[in-house]
């Protein structure tokens, strides 16, 4: 072998012991994307998902305590077997204070209910129920109406039978509509005008001392102005208001001695 080719030789077998080695040190790089290391799947659901809160019970709402109701009572009525008497059918029974029935009834000597003081802000309805009474004849005996009572007014629930009763005349019916605060007018839409409500003489008083006139059914028909009388003091004689009485009679305040006033307009045919 010449020199030149035992050189080539010997070079070639340097550059394969160099690269052998060189392989030999080298870091072996991944070989697939899988053998790249993940967060456990539990890890990431703990650190991205919101910790559950407890569900707060729901706070109960207190039952209201029931109003006692006249549910299941006897109901009792004032029955009305003569036209001048009046006497207790079934018997009361108190069922306890509620709205609009708030007063204390009256006993008798045998611990008997036998009447009711009306209190403010009372009805008539509320009160019957209470007492487990027929409002209507509650109502007709005591002459009131559910609009019609005042504090203080005194309501028979158990009516005496030795006591005379009467129906409500219209005079009684016009007091307990004025006393509630309904005043009597005149309507003049259609002449020559008609009354509205029920009139009733309240009795004479300072500005209303004249003369009452009454047609043959002894319904009021006008009144006579005398001395000293004024316009408020005889509307307020009739129960009536005191502009509508005016209007129709074309006059103010003042007025003169033995001026008649119309208080029921004639009627048409």
């Amino acid at each position: 072998m010449s020199h030149t080719a035992k050189l080539s030789t010997a070079l070639a077998t340097i550059a394969l012991v160099t690269m052998a080695l060189a392989g030999c040190t080298a870091t072996a790089a991944p070989t697939s994307a899988d053998q790249t290391p993940r967060a456990s799947t539990a890890a990431a659901a703990t650190d991205t998902e919101p910790t559950p809160k407890a569900t707060p019970k729901d706070t109960p709402t207190p039952t209201p305590t029931p109003t006692p109701t006249a549910t299941g009572c006897p109901t009792a009525k004032i029955s009305f077997p003569t036209p001048d008497s009046a006497e207790l059918v079934g018997d009361i029974t108190d069922t306890g204070v509620r709205e609009y029935a708030v007063g204390q009834p009256t006993l008798n000597a045998d611990g008997q209910i036998i009447s009711y003081t009306v209190q403010a802000g009372d009805a008539l309805e509320a009160i019957a129920a209470r007492f487990c009474i027929d409002a209507n004849s509650f109502g007709t005996y005591n002459k009131v109406t559910y609009w019609a009572m005042q504090p203080g007014d005194v309501l028979v629930l158990r009516p005496d039978p030795e006591a005379a009763w009467a129906p409500q005349t219209l005079d009684e019916a016009a007091a307990v509509s004025c006393k509630a605060g309904y005043k009597n007018g005149i309507d003049m839409s259609d002449s020559p005008g008609r009354v509205k409500g029920w009139i009733a003489d309240f009795g004479a008083r300072a500005g209303a001392n004249g003369t009452v006139s009454r047609n043959a059914d002894d319904e009021i028909e006008s009144y006579t102005v005398a001395a000293g009388d004024n316009l408020t003091a005889v509307a307020d004689r009739f129960c009536f208001d005191t502009e509508s009485l005016a209007a129709y009679n074309e006059t103010g305040p003042n007025l003169t001695v033995g001026d008649v006033l119309v208080l029921r307009p004639p009627f048409e045919d």
